[in-house]
């Protein structure tokens, strides 16, 4: 018996236990290959988004009428260290007009760890960073390189460019400014001198080509930029080749003197930064075989300009920003602008210190002061003892400590307090901050949100909406009305960062303000307001109406709507649709964006 079931066991395995090897190398080799191919196809995708497409394994050749390229990832975030290149070519006959649709880096103040650079043959045109989109440009000639450098830490979303082939004569309709110049002599300017004060953020060029056999002569006439650091400068070049030599660099508020061509051609380059504006320029060019230009005398006094800008006009006779540290009793500061810092900044403050300040600026005007540097003993949003407080007629505007920089704040008037204390333990650097007179039409652009308005119906909104309000904000809406009107303001949506279940306190709010016009006297305050309940409508006994919107650095909520009318029985106000993108219907490669 034995033996008989030994033989059947030699026989082998039976048909179902090869069928299930069979099975299982075969599942064994079908995971291996999927395994290999996910690896070779990741490698190529890899390879792919490195090359010629996006501009970072190689530089990417766009020659294209139109184009379109972004940084890799997008709209996702783009990797850390890397360096990518587009060389944009068109037509010799044209040139090249680009324009961001997304703008979003990581923001440094000198643009030094993620940021795009800008080359034509003459050198860097522009170096750009943070979340500001670069107002559109035209080049000179027909060739322009676009570099996306990134460091080794914070990434961000990136962006997304448009470029596209345009005639010569057609670059000042788009930059604002600038252009092609031929002739005998002819003049040139910054848009809207001397009445208005020229752009922050902007970037105008002239070529200049006078008859073959002559050089170009050009004489400034008159000439006020801001004179601090040269953030907003002129560039005259030696010609429009690449190679071509920098004949002078001009800011401030000095007069230059005459310049002269080597050859027929000169090209002038005026660059802002974003922080201050003034007048600008006037300048003339004229071929070298005709007599001088006689450069009129300065008046003694210059008419204001309009309200353009953050900074209120000033002539290169303007006193430098004065400087105080406060001391022991108040300090009254009045003027244009100065510098504030605490008591021995930037080596530690004293023990058991109060110092303060009342900044006044002429009326009409507001107060913009931004904290430049902050190292105060404390946990921001838990400020004890060592605290800087500032506040304005109507409201306390901020308590820091920390080391983190506040945003910028403007007062609702032309006046604004700062209070800075210590107690007797451990101190700090303490702070610096600038202030300066700004326009009441510049809250936007000083905060990024907000408004001045004098019309009597309108609508305001949380910076980004619908979509979440931005931390560490400080927003105001200021509606001016006549005498005779009164305000209806009425919240249509409502969803701000819920009230702390410990302290009660409403971190991020809004607060409303009924002022009378004539006396600025406060009549009433409404608020704060957070959490998700919708605000009740508020009619005010004045005619002009504060709003101020506040967020922390923490949790962020998608904001607020409203809207104001001077007739509460009118239907509400609406907005107008989402203009299309022009962009969208620009054929690339045959195919539309």
């Amino acid at each position: 018996m034995d033996v008989e079931m030994g033989s059947r066991r030699s026989k082998g395995l039976s048909t179902l236990e090869k069928c299930l090897i069979c099975l299982f190398v075969a599942m064994t080799g079908t995971c291996i290959g999927l395994v290999v191919v996910y690896f070779v196809e990741k490698n190529d995708s890899s390879t792919h988004a490195e090359g010629l497409d996006s501009g970072c394994g190689s530089p990417q050749e766009l020659s294209g009428e139109s184009g379109t390229f972004t940084s890799f990832n997008y709209p996702s975030s783009y990797d850390n260290g890397k360096s990518c290149t587009w060389q944009i070519t068109v037509d010799p006959d044209k040139v090249i007009q680009l324009w961001f649709e997304e703008f979003s880096l990581e923001e440094t103040q000198l643009c030094t760890s993620d940021f795009i650079t800008l080359r034509d043959s003459l050198g860097i045109i522009g170096k750009y960073c943070g979340y500001t989109k670069p107002k559109p440009l035209v080049s000179l000639t027909n060739y322009l390189t676009v570099y996306f450098d990134t460091n080794d830490r914070k990434t961000d979303q990136g962006f997304k460019a448009h470029y596209k082939a345009l005639a010569p004569e057609l670059a000042p309709e788009i930059a604002g400014a600038g252009g092609f110049l031929q002739g005998d002599q002819g003049d040139l300017m910054t848009p809207g001198f001397p009445e208005q004060n020229y752009q922050n953020g902007a970037l105008y060029q002239w070529r200049i080509t006078v008859p073959e056999g002559e050089r170009v002569r050009l004489t400034f006439t008159s000439f006020d930029l801001v004179p601090e650091i040269c953030g907003d400068f002129v560039h005259v070049y030696d010609g429009h080749m690449a190679g071509s030599s920098l004949i002078s660099k001009c800011c401030g508020g000095t007069m230059p003197k005459p310049m002269e061509s080597s050859g027929n051609t000169m090209v002038v380059r005026f660059k802002t930064d974003n922080s201050m504006t003034s007048k600008g320029f006037t300048a003339t060019y004229t071929k070298s075989s005709l007599p001088p230009v006689v450069t009129p005398t300065p008046p003694s006094s210059t008419p204001r300009p309009t309200h353009t800008s953050q900074t209120p006009p000033h002539t290169s006779q303007t006193p430098p920003p004065s400087t105080t540290s406060g001391g022991d009793g108040p300090v009254i500061l009045k003027g244009r602008k100065g510098v504030i810092h605490s008591l021995g900044f930037p080596n530690p403050y004293p023990a058991h210190l109060k110092s303060s300040w009342k900044i006044s600026v002429p009326k009409g005007f507001l107060v913009k002061l931004q904290i430049t540097d902050m190292a105060i003993t404390g946990e921001i949003g838990q400020c004890k003892e060592d605290k800087l407080v500032i506040s304005d007629k109507y409201s306390t505007l901020g308590t820091h400590c920390g080391y983190l920089l506040p945003p910028v704040v403007v007062s609702a008037t032309d006046t604004i307090s700062v209070i800075f204390q210590s107690d007797g333990r451990l101190t700090d650097r303490g702070f610096s901050a600038r202030w300066e007179a700004v326009y009441p039409e510049d809250i936007a652009e000083i905060q990024g949100c907000g408004i001045y308005s004098k019309e009597q119906t309108g609508v305001i909104k949380s910076q980004n909406w619908p979509m979440n309000y931005k931390a560490n904000t400080e927003c105001m809406w200021n509606i001016a009305l006549p005498l005779w009107k009164k305000i209806t303001l009425t919240f249509t949506h409502f969803d701000l960062e819920a009230k702390d279940f410990l302290s009660s306190k409403c971190f991020d709010n809004i607060m409303v303000y009924d002022i009378n016009s004539v006396t600025n006297a406060l009549i009433q305050t409404h608020g704060p307001f957070c959490g998700t309940k919708l605000p009740p409508t508020i009619q005010t006994k004045g005619s002009r109406l504060v709003i101020r919107f506040h967020a922390d650095l923490f949790t962020e909520s998608k904001g607020f709507r409203a809207y104001w009318s001077t007739n509460s029985s009118l239907p509400a106000p609406t907005e107008p649709p989402v203009q299309p993108n022009p962009w969208d219907s620009i054929p690339i490669g045959g195919v539309s964006i």
